[in-house]
């Protein structure tokens, strides 16, 4: 469940009204907090855009939408 496949594919699945796509700018000094937007981009595409740097994602409500991540 929590490897990358698994990540991507719950991020596949997930509703994106309760998905976040942050971004803190690109000055580490000053943080330029802002949402984005996710867009069609795959799950494999979102988690790839995170490991770039300076992105992160908020996926709010797992439990609630996918019973198997619940416990």
């Amino acid at each position: 469940m929590f490897t990358d496949e698994g990540i991507a594919g719950l991020l596949d699945r997930h509703p994106r009204e309760d998905l976040y796509v942050m971004t803190m700018g690109s000055d580490p000094a000053r943080p330029d907090w802002r949402q984005g937007d996710p867009g069609d981009l795959s799950g494999v595409e979102l988690l790839q855009a995170v490991r770039r740097g300076r992105l992160w994602l908020n996926i709010k409500r797992v439990g609630v939408h996918h019973a198997d991540y619940a416990p």
